[in-house]
C-alpha cells in the first residue's frame, strides 16, 4: 500500500493498493454476494412456503384428485382368499 501526498484542491490523502490486496478484496466481495443471495434464497423459498401452506396441508389431507377412500385401498393388496377343499 502505496500512500501519496495530497493532491489536487480538496487535499486528500490518495491510497494506492496493489494487485494483490485488489484480488483478495474482490474475492472477499464474491463471498459476500453468494452469502446474501443464499440468504435471500432461504428467505423466499421460507415465504412461500407459509404462503402456500394452507393449499399445500389441504392437498396432504384429500390425497390427490384421484384418491380412493381407505376402505378400498385396504382391499387393494390383500390376498385372494384360499380355495375351499
Amino acid at each position: 500500500m502505496v500512500e501519496t501526498p495530497p493532491s489536487g484542491p480538496s487535499g486528500q490523502t490518495r491510497v494506492d493498493i496493489g494487485e494483490t490486496e485488489a484480488r483478495g478484496a474482490r474475492r472477499v466481495g464474491y463471498i459476500w454476494i453468494l452469502v446474501a443471495s443464499l440468504a435471500i434464497a432461504v428467505v423466499v423459498l421460507a415465504l412461500m412456503l407459509v404462503y402456500f401452506s394452507g393449499s399445500l396441508s389441504d392437498a396432504n389431507r384429500r390425497g390427490g384428485p384421484a384418491s380412493i377412500p381407505k376402505a378400498d385401498a385396504a382391499n387393494f393388496h390383500t390376498p385372494p382368499p384360499p380355495p375351499a377343499s
